[in-house]
């Protein structure tokens, strides 16, 4: 979403920050395609390109691209003053517009992560739909979108008037913000809130992939899914995607063996990031397996299940 950087820090986001290293661990597992640090990536970085930090200094990717959906000439400037690496290279655009017009992800395997933080819509459909079309074997597809209360993209009808939101249901927002033939056969209004519309979102980004795949060239593509990561840093969110490749390479993605990794999630079972509130102090004492510690359980078990990838956010003022 074009300005998003004004609003959210993606630097300080607990839950957000624990999924980056996942993702980072699990493309270590890529090399049975191609040597990691071989792969393009292409993200959209902010103005605090957090990803791709982390990415460039644990995988070493060479060639990064960030795609930027902004026209204002001043805050492009900002993008490039914030930039970390000479080698990544920024375009300015919607991300579908770029991704046509580049070639880097289309001749060799590519992490694409097209990380929204707007709503599902058809516009995103249509670019997971494109490249699946379109991706070299071996790519790791990946998709990002805010999976809060449903709300209108678009509050315009077809008779140029706007539409009260509040007259709608659940189920009826869902088939304005994307084609209705795309809405998941026998969803329910019931079923379209609280993580209910990550659910469903995850049943329309999956069956947008594999319709993507069956338009690809090659004739014998496949797509297996190896995350479903679901969060809330302030808004509720959903990470779905997985790997993309040739059917006679599938040898490739069983080696990687993406399932033995814990966290990752192959159906519709959602993997869910709830980091527990913690003082430093609590993280010690929890990492010695002191005793009798005055810490909720339910907080401790959080914990243990992502210590190896809690973020340490560390305020330092430099001169």
């Amino acid at each position: 979403m074009a300005g998003s950087f004004k609003d959210i820090d993606y630097r300080v986001r607990p839950a957000k920050s624990i999924e980056r290293k996942m993702l980072a661990e699990s493309f270590r597992r890529l090399v049975y395609f191609q040597n990691p640090a071989k792969y393009t990536y292409v993200g959209m970085g902010s103005l605090y390109f957090s990803d791709f930090n982390l990415f460039h200094r644990s995988l070493g990717f060479e060639t990064m691209v960030s795609i930027e959906d902004c026209f204002d000439p001043t805050i492009q400037d900002r993008f490039r003053m914030n930039v970390p690496y000479g080698h990544i290279r920024l375009e300015f655009g919607r991300a579908g517009a770029v991704l046509q017009k580049m070639a880097d992800w289309k001749q060799c395997p590519a992490i694409i992560w097209l990380d929204y933080d707007g709503k599902l819509s058809e516009e995103c459909l249509h670019d997971l739909e494109y490249v699946a079309s379109n991706a070299a074997s071996g790519t790791v597809l990946i998709i990002s979108v805010n999976a809060d209360r449903l709300k209108l993209i678009d509050s315009i009808g077809d008779d140029g008037n706007e539409i009260d939101e509040a007259s709608l249901t659940p189920l009826q927002i869902l088939e304005r913000n994307i084609d209705k033939s795309r809405v998941p056969l026998g969803v329910q209004n019931k079923e379209l809130s609280g993580w209910g519309v990550a659910a469903a979102y995850r049943e329309v980004i999956d069956a947008a992939i594999r319709k993507g795949t069956t338009l690809h060239p090659s004739g014998n593509f496949g797509y297996e899914q190896t995350y479903n990561f679901t969060y809330s840093d302030g808004a509720r969110m959903l990470t779905v995607g997985g790997v993309l490749f040739s059917e006679n390479e599938r040898e490739h993605f069983v080696s990687a063996a993406f399932d033995n990794m814990e966290f990752v999630r192959r159906d519709k079972t959602d993997y869910r990031i709830d980091p527990p509130k913690l003082t430093y102090a609590e993280m010690r004492a929890i990492n010695l397996h002191r005793p009798d510690l005055p810490i909720p359980p339910s907080d401790v078990e959080k914990f243990k299940k992502t210590y190896r990838y809690f973020p340490h956010f560390i305020e330092a003022e430099v001169g």
